[in-house]
């Protein structure tokens, strides 16, 4: 998720559900770099917390979609 943080800037859709190991961290730093972000699939990424999301949506000011399912925290 780094890699593609660091080297992408043009996504506007991006599905990582599924991904348990999937930290805050890396997918805000996902947001921050891709600001055109329209939908999020982060279904059943177990390590997310409300803190991380609210840190997603202030970098991702154009998503409408964001599917959370299976979240826990």
């Amino acid at each position: 998720l780094g890699a593609i943080a660091e080297y992408s800037s043009n996504l506007t859709v991006v599905t990582l559900s599924g991904c348990r190991k999937i930290t805050g961290y890396g997918v805000a730093r996902l947001a921050a770099k891709n600001a055109n972000l329209k939908k999020m699939g982060l279904a059943d990424c177990r390590q997310l917390t409300d803190g991380d999301l609210t840190t997603i949506a202030e970098y991702s000011s154009n998503l409408t979609v964001v599917t959370l399912s299976g979240c826990r925290k």
